[in-house]
């Protein structure tokens, strides 16, 4: 090509035509094209085409460069810009590529590893793997890292990686959609081998670092999610963070607040008034306490065979359960084990008592028993201060007493005294016998004697 304006390559159907003014010189090497030209430059054709094809032959990688033209002024950005135009000579631009300043492509679908995206933008990445290896792939990564702000200046916006909205800020929106997701994410294995093993499958990471000695961050949240609550719209359930699977373990290493935010405890509910902390202390062993339902009631079930519940308040320990289903009621000493089955430090009040006995006392209306003499009775509380069988005072006061039993005893101790009421009352029928007799022969004498005294 020569330097003259207004060369022509190639036939009438098809040619390439090349226009210039000012200084400059257009260059065609093996493989290389280069177009230079001055201001006011156009590159046309007759079919609206333009072609660049890299020349053949030993040069395995070819390149094209868009340079601003050079001079007096100084270059401070390159554009490219794809237009349309219709039959009037009006132009739409599509697409624009601005090295300093707004890109953009307003057209169709854009694909990146495929010639036939889905979506507004997708990127489509295959590996395929051959040989062990070590792979790190990522399929679209914002880097937004290299910002700095100086000591002392305030920044008083916000930084965003990646934002995705799906929500109607349209006032024509009057339909019905079926689902408005803003970010959904997909891991895992849909279709594959049944050896196929993936060791990790995360849909959704978020990591915030705190890398950095003794700066500060005031919240740190790995992932926050909130439903504006705005009170418009009706909202039939609302779900701040919903985990659908049932078979699911969902975990969390810290403290978990629920309506509060700052959890003192690893799991604290609260309310304005109200809070429910799930505490933990020091333990020797490791044991589980489990809350559930079934049909016998609501259970609480320590797996523990040794740890035990209590029950307290500010005054103290209210009750205890030991592992071995002793129950100590009214005793403030947390550390103090109760003795019985029911150990109660304090008064009881009940309408009816229903004690189960292994024995009674009727073995004193028997024949072979052997009731004591009442003189021998005399001597013997004379001698102890009690009576048969009925422990001491002092054996009381230091080991208690056994309603129980006591009833047992007391019952046999009344039973005796009907024995002993039943003899009296048969030598009192005696002796009544023995007087009304005694009485009979009184008045026979006296009857005898004021009879002799008037003869």
């Amino acid at each position: 090509l020569t330097n003259n304006p207004g060369v022509e390559v190639g036939a009438s159907t098809g040619k390439l035509t090349f226009w210039y003014t000012g200084v400059g010189y257009n260059k065609i090497e093996s493989g290389d094209i280069n177009i230079k030209n001055g201001e006011n430059s156009t590159i046309s054709s007759s079919q609206h085409n333009l072609y660049f094809t890299g020349e053949p032959g030993t040069y395995a990688d070819k390149y094209y460069k868009f340079r601003p033209a050079w001079g007096t002024a100084v270059a401070t950005f390159t554009t490219l810009e794809l237009e349309t135009a219709d039959n009037q000579g009006a132009y739409d631009s599509k697409v624009r590529l601005h090295s300093a300043g707004d890109s953009y492509f307003a057209g169709g679908r854009v694909g990146i590893g495929t010639t036939t995206p889905s979506a507004k933008l997708e990127v489509k990445h295959t590996a395929n793997i051959t040989a062990n290896q070590t792979s790190y792939d990522i399929g679209i990564r914002s880097n937004f890292i290299d910002y700095t702000i100086p000591v002392n200046l305030i920044d008083n916006g916000y930084k965003i990686s990646i934002e995705a909205r799906a929500y109607s800020n349209n006032n024509e929106f009057a339909g019905t959609l079926n689902q408005s997701i803003g970010v959904w994410a997909r891991a895992g294995m849909f279709n594959g081998a049944s050896s196929a093993v993936i060791k990790e499958a995360i849909a959704v990471s978020a990591e915030v670092l705190d890398n950095v000695q003794d700066a500060r961050i005031d919240d740190v949240y790995g992932v926050k999610i909130q439903t504006n609550n705005y009170n418009k719209t009706t909202v039939t359930n609302r779900y701040d963070l919903y985990a659908g699977t049932v078979t699911a373990k969902n975990y969390f290493a810290g403290r978990v607040g629920i309506g509060t935010t700052s959890p003192q405890s690893t799991l604290d509910i609260a309310t304005t008034n109200q809070r429910i902390q799930f505490l933990t202390g020091t333990c020797s062993s490791e044991y589980t306490m489990q809350v559930g339902l079934s049909d016998n009631g609501i259970n609480f079930t320590n797996t523990s065979e040794i740890r035990g519940y209590n029950f307290n308040n500010a005054n103290g320990n209210l009750m205890k359960i030991t592992a071995d289903g002793k129950v100590g009621i009214g005793n403030p000493d947390i550390s103090h084990n109760p003795t019985a089955t029911l150990d109660v430090n304090g008064n009881i009040r009940t309408n009816e008592v229903l004690i189960n006995l292994d024995n009674w006392r009727d073995v004193v209306f028997s024949k072979e028993y052997a009731l004591m003499p009442l003189n021998e009775l005399e001597q013997f509380i004379k001698t102890n201060g009690h009576l048969p069988e009925i422990p001491s005072e002092s054996e009381i006061l230091k080991n208690g007493m056994s309603t129980g039993a006591m009833a047992t005893l007391q019952m046999g101790k009344i039973e005796e005294l009907t024995l002993y009421t039943i003899e009296q009352q048969k030598q009192i029928d005696a002796q009544q016998k023995q007087i009304e007799t005694l009485l009979r022969e009184l008045n026979a004498l006296k009857q005898t004697i004021n009879t002799g005294k008037h003869e």
